[in-house]
């Protein structure tokens, strides 16, 4: 596995853990409200795809695996593409998913262990009567709530798959997805079953991304910032224009970190957290406008974290518009403000654009 996949050991972490303290059919916690479901898609946030090396199962969260039994949890591919008003779910594993005992298959929007404000997952399990059940699991203000969600499971072979409406989904606020399965079985020396567990999460693998690099010297000031690294076929540096797929260019000049707030923010930042902030300029061709905003950029931090920007108003002025229309010939520019945890400054900038998010890599 490559070590820039530890984001998913958390959330592989959070796959055990979950599949033995919490039944999948389970209505939640008994008490409060269910989560807020009817959001709204985000412009950029269409979904993504990975696939996995055969034999790499694992019963150790903290290490990679070598394991390719039982064959139906060993993934091989797995993707959530948001098509039309519905999201579409499928896992294609290495053997017979309907052999699998307590089995749990896991799509995760954004990190509940790092942004649970702005994350869910959706989890599939089989219970007792062998039916499978679909359930959307969030953490919002420190209290895990897990939702049923009446949509039908179909299991044939070695495919999972399932379509459930974007309408009874949280928010989709991220770039991140992260795909894992878990099913327990009996390993060899072992009296006891244990849980074995498989992840990919493409994004976190897409080229030009180093892990835990430390932040460049950063300006405040709106102009280019210095920064050193490499260049790659994806990424570029600070201060560089990249071009969109169909015509005009995307500029990073700066990294704020921390970033003083212009205007108090409309919602105070948590305990433990800062701001950063990211000068961004979005220009359309000469022939024709494009669409951009502030609401097509993700940072990573250092410790890994893909952070949505600031869903209240941006607390940095001048801000980029969330989405606007940039005129042909014109550009747009400002700053957009993230929360994100104290003492990780900014690694790497994205901008959803095409298949691939253009980036901006810089530290090391």
């Amino acid at each position: 596995m490559n070590p820039w996949r530890r984001p998913p050991v958390l959330f592989a972490a959070a796959v055990v853990a979950l599949a033995v303290g919490v039944g999948c059919s389970d209505a939640g916690d008994g008490g409060g409200a269910s989560p807020q479901l009817g959001g709204t898609l985000a412009p950029s946030q269409l979904g993504d795809a990975c696939t996995d090396p055969t034999g790499d199962l694992s019963a150790d969260v903290k290490a990679a695996g070598g394991s390719s039994e039982p064959a139906g949890a060993d993934l091989v591919e797995a993707s959530a593409r948001v098509e039309d008003d519905v999201l579409a779910v499928r896992f294609v594993t290495a053997g017979d998913i309907d052999q699998l005992v307590r089995p749990l298959f896991v799509v995760g929007q954004g990190d509940l262990g790092l942004a649970p404000q702005q994350s869910f997952e959706l989890r599939v399990g089989r219970g007792e009567s062998g039916a499978w059940a679909l359930t959307v699991l969030t953490l919002a203000d420190g209290r895990q709530r897990e939702t049923p969600l009446l949509v039908p499971v179909t299991v044939e072979g070695s495919e999972l798959r399932y379509d459930v409406d974007l309408a009874g989904l949280p928010r989709i606020e991220t770039l991140l997805w992260l795909f894992g399965t878990s099913a327990e079985t009996t390993l060899e020396g072992d009296a006891e079953p244990s849980r074995v567990i498989d992840e990919c999460a493409s994004f976190l693998e897409s080229p030009g991304s180093t892990g835990g690099s430390s932040g460049p010297g950063t300006t405040a000031d709106g102009g280019a910032a210095d920064a050193t690294g490499e260049d790659t076929a994806v990424s570029g540096l600070l201060g560089e224009a990249r071009q969109l797929p169909g015509g005009g260019t995307v500029t990073v000049h700066a990294v704020a970190f921390p970033a003083a707030p212009t205007r108090p923010p409309a919602a105070p930042v948590l305990d433990g957290r800062t701001l950063a902030a990211v000068d961004v300029e979005v220009c359309a061709p000469a022939s024709e406008p494009v669409q951009g905003g502030g609401g097509l950029v993700t940072v990573r931090v250092a410790d890994g974290a893909v952070v949505s920007s600031w869903s209240a108003d941006q607390p940095v002025e001048p801000a980029l518009p969330d989405q606007a229309d940039v005129p042909a010939g014109s550009c747009i520019r400002g700053w957009v403000s993230f929360e994100v945890a104290a003492g990780t400054p900014v690694a790497e900038v994205f901008y959803a654009a095409g298949a691939e998010p253009l980036s901006w890599v810089f530290g090391g």
